[in-house]
């Protein structure tokens, strides 16, 4: 996909020359086909183009979910199992599928799912289980070079008969049965001799002048006939490839004419592309890889170190982790900056308003090579810049656990969200040179500053663990502990019991080889939540007290905050009421006198909890106060506890089909989120009561209809149906509405209740809008069900 603006403003730019695939990829889609692979030489834009269709479809709502595994991390640093052989190559292969298995349940947030058992049929086996007739989506970009390897993943995966699945690759997946190819090819490039007015009709001349002004070129320059020769020389050369025209563009911020930067780029025997296989690559992606490799030689020694080092990231970067990282040996400390924005300016990095670089591919690609051959002549430069890298990890996950409770909370989520794909390459480095202790400190850290639930990615995390749990450290450590601690709570609060139970006996065998760690605060956490809401065990409750002193006494007000609110949280559904009353009160105050807006809305959620001596109806306050700072994980109980609550209190009809839709909608929004509120007893024992409560009044086939009709709203309706103010519900329709309904539900169109109402038709909309919306009901069949439940006639 091609932007033509500068890079800076990438993904709310224009796309030019891509709508036409986007379509056809769209309508095989449509069509029912199980895989549309999107082929193309590197550079040409397919990962872009994933990208927008991913926007597009989740936007639209057309899938119940979509997820997106990009791929090039879990392969760049492994070998291709069709070079091994033997036990080696087994190995090899089936730590792959693995990987992928993980990426891709971590993607569609079902990782939760996922058994002990860690040998891949089990892996795929569970996978088709839970997608099941779902309608799924799952892109997969970036499938090379183990094309076979993600074509056996797919040929398991696609037994389940509601996925469906986009990958991009430079080659085909050999899937003769089920795939169904979209070749996405260069950008048009001007015939040679065209005239201007012929040229500026090609899509890849548009983009490089749209490029090249951003770099700097003047208009009068392209009155020059020479220099206007030269740009359809270099657009010409680009093959049409995006990659290439905005590498070529950017030459012009340091050669300024683009009759210089045609000299510097004629072909020259050193410019090869030597480090791919020839026998596996295009004319098109020696080209482009070509054309890496004359940037490369046109950078600085200093700026081709910081290229090949900036690789070591997986993903986007601040300038803080470039310099803690790269800095060092002929690089300066504080001259990373400098050097960034430099290479920057000649489009080999790019950076964004949130102000983290990224690279392309093939750029990174060609870099991480001449890294390689650093490591494999023993530089030892590149022995500590592994270490830099894994203390870099290490003190940001611990900055982010000892900062993220105050007033700059959504900061240091959005930030650990950002850094994660950054920081499971130091925790798998961790793993690889034996220092488990180091990794499970980093995932710990990581895990309490709980954005994996505000962003739903507690899968992703968990695996983090469960790869250090692998390998055992050379004695019980209190790193141990308190990891095997933070990961009883992610699988407790998910709803997963048999991993909880599984944890919970490991963490017990820990505590026996490590006198005097049963008494450790998060211990308490773990084994108290674990008691109270998979066991109901309310003398768990003391456990959770204990764990709030104990890090209050330590000083560590996230925790402390943390382990009050699963004590609010307890008391609110077991009781006693004083202990409800006052435990939501302290959190509530703890969360505003750190001014946490995320913990507050936590805070508020549980004075509304039934034990309380007086629930406050505050349920829908937090469910905004979620939405606003896009809160994932609370948005779900928030519904869930209003619809129980509606339940509860409603009297009519429709309001008792309201509060049926609620669940139906809460459950869809856990199963999108990969949440389980059911998995945690008392909850679940709400959620039977509110049930029964409804059937019981309104009947069996009228709670599953509605209950089947909040499944199928989006999310946003599915927030405005829990938002509807109490006081609405009581009037329902006034006199003239319950008129222009009746009117509706009998046939009549908008013209014809004008017409005989004596209204303007725009009047009749506005009214039948209302009458949708007070009514909870979607469309015209919803309407009429809704209509007959309240006895109008």
């Amino acid at each position: 996909m091609v932007e033509v603006k500068s890079r800076a403003v990438a993904g709310i730019t224009a796309l030019v020359g891509r709508q036409g695939p986007l379509g056809e990829v769209r309508a095989r889609l449509a069509e029912g086909a199980r895989v549309v692979n999107v082929c193309g030489s590197g550079g040409v834009g397919k990962t872009r183009l994933a990208e927008e269709l991913r926007d597009q479809l989740v936007a639209e709502a057309v899938y119940g979910k979509v997820g997106s595994v990009y791929l090039y991390p879990i392969f760049e640093s492994t070998a291709s199992p069709s070079k091994e052989a033997g036990e080696g190559r087994r190995s090899e292969r089936e730590m792959l599928l693995r990987r992928i298995c993980r990426a891709i349940a971590g993607a569609l947030n079902l990782i939760k799912h996922l058994p002990a058992a860690d040998d891949p049929e089990s892996l795929m086996r569970v996978l088709v289980d839970e997608i099941g007739d779902r309608r799924i989506l799952l892109i997969l970009d970036n499938c090379e070079p183990h094309v076979e390897l993600v074509g056996d993943v797919l040929l398991s995966l696609l037994a389940a008969p509601g996925l469906q699945v986009v990958t991009t690759s430079r080659e085909f997946l050999h899937l003769t049965a089920v795939e169904h190819l979209v070749h996405l090819r260069p950008l048009t490039v001007p015939a040679e001799g065209s005239t201007r007015e012929a040229a500026a009709s090609a899509d890849a001349m548009t983009v490089f002048l749209a490029r090249a002004a951003a770099a700097g070129l003047r208009e009068d320059v392209l009155s020059d006939p020479d220099e206007w020769a030269a740009v359809l020389g270099l657009v010409r050369m680009s093959d049409g490839l995006p990659l290439q025209l905005e590498l070529l563009a950017a030459d012009l911020r340091v050669r300024q004419l683009p009759s210089k930067v045609l000299e510097f780029h004629q072909p020259d025997s050193g410019l090869s592309a030597s480090f791919l296989d020839k026998d596996r690559v295009s004319d098109h992606q020696r080209n482009a890889t070509s054309v890496a490799a004359s940037h490369w030689k046109s950078c600085s020694p200093e700026q081709q170190l910081l290229w090949a080092r900036l690789t070591m990231f997986s993903a986007a970067f601040t300038p803080e982790a470039a310099e803690a990282v790269c800095a060092g040996g002929p690089i300066e400390a504080g001259r990373v900056a400098a050097l960034l924005a430099e290479l920057v300016s000649r489009s080999i990095f790019s950076t964004g308003r949130s102000g983290r670089y990224s690279q392309h591919g093939i750029l990174r690609a060609y870099g991480k090579r001449q890294l390689e051959k650093l490591i494999a002549a023993g530089d030892e430069d590149v022995q500590q810049l592994r270490e830099s890298y894994c203390a870099w990890a290490e003190s940001f996950a611990d900055t982010a656990a000892q900062s993220w409770f105050g007033r700059d909370e959504r900061r240091w989520l959005r930030k650990v969200r950002a850094e994660m794909p950054n920081i499971a390459p130091a925790v798998r480095w961790c793993k690889r040179t034996g220092q488990i202790s180091r990794g499970e400190a980093i995932f710990t850290n990581v895990a309490q500053v709980r954005a994996q639930f505000f962003y739903a990615f507690e899968g992703e995390l968990g695996a983090w663990a469960d790869e250090l749990h692998d390998q055992e450290p050379a004695e019980p450590t209190l790193a141990r502990v308190e990891a095997l601690a933070s990961l009883v709570f992610i699988r407790v609060v998910l709803g997963d019991k048999e991993r909880g139970r599984r944890h919970v006996e490991e963490l017990k065998c820990t505590l026996g080889q490590l006198p005097g760690a049963e008494t450790h605060p998060a211990v308490k956490v773990a084994t108290g939540t674990y008691e109270l809401f998979h066991r109901n065990n309310t003398g768990a409750l003391q456990l959770l007290a204990e764990a709030v002193e104990g890090f209050r006494a330590a000083g560590q007000k996230g925790p402390e905050h943390m382990a009050l609110l699963l004590l609010a949280l307890g008391a609110g559904v077991f009781g006693p009421a004083e202990l409800a009353d006052d435990a939501s009160r302290r959190c509530l105050a703890h969360a505003r006198e750190h001014r946490s807006p995320w913990a507050e809305s936590w805070a508020l959620w549980t004075t509304g909890l039934p034990r309380c001596s007086a629930p406050a109806d505050v349920l829908c306050d937090a469910l905004r106060t979620q939405i606003d700072i896009g809160d994932t994980w609370g948005t779900t109980w928030s519904v869930e506890a209003e619809a129980w609550r509606r339940a509860l209190l409603g009297t009519t009809r429709w309001e008792l089909r309201l509060a049926a839709r609620l669940l139906g909608g809460a459950v869809s929004l856990q199963d999108r989120h990969g949440v389980r509120i059911s998995g945690l007893e008392p909850f679940r024992a709400l959620r039977k009561s509110a049930t029964d409560r409804i059937v019981d009044k309104i009947g069996l086939d009228a709670f599953r209809r509605a209950y089947k009709e909040g499944a199928k709203r989006t999310t946003e309706q599915i927030f405005a149906m829990a938002l509807q103010h109490s006081q609405e519900l009581d009037e329902v329709l006034a006199p003239k509405e319950q008129q222009i309904a009746a009117l509706k539900v009998n046939g009549l169109n908008n013209a014809a209740i004008g017409a005989k109402l004596g209204m303007r038709v725009k009047t009749v909309e506005s009214y039948v809008t209302r009458i949708y919306k007070m009514s909870g009901t979607a469309n015209l069949a919803e309407l009429e069900r809704w209509f007959k439940d309240q006895g109008l006639v």
